[in-house]
């Protein structure tokens, strides 16, 4: 609702497949998902649901996307995409589990910008 406030299209997006995110890159949308991430012990991301996290998922290469993560204050991150398909969940506040799910927003005029070489590994 915020978003749309500012004068954006925001919608969610639940079941994305990996093309999903590749196409709206491709249109100058940059997806903002919701995944595991930065956790404090030794479970697999796939069975964590407790380290949800959001990223802008902004360029992809051949194995994996590229992602603005705030938690790397300003520089921009890789995942590759067996790690992304593995982390790609989250649970809300009601105890519902959301599968490959991200936030779309839509605006005109705002080109998607990064520098392949000042990129770091999502951890």
């Amino acid at each position: 609702y915020f978003m749309q406030l500012l004068g954006f299209k925001a919608s969610m997006a639940e079941n994305m497949e990996l093309d999903d995110i590749k196409n709206y890159i491709n249109i100058g949308i940059t997806p903002i998902l919701i995944i595991q991430a930065w956790k404090n012990d030794e479970i697999e991301y796939i069975y964590d649901w407790k380290d949800a996290h959001y990223i802008i998922a902004c360029g992809y290469y051949d194995h994996g996307i590229y992602a603005m993560d705030p938690y790397t204050l300003g520089n921009y991150t890789f995942l590759p995409y067996n790690e992304l398909i593995n982390r790609w969940h989250a649970v809300d506040k009601s105890g519902v589990r959301h599968l490959k799910s991200g936030l779309i927003i839509r605006s005109e005029g705002c080109p998607v910008k990064y520098n392949p070489g000042a990129i770091k590994h999502l951890e």
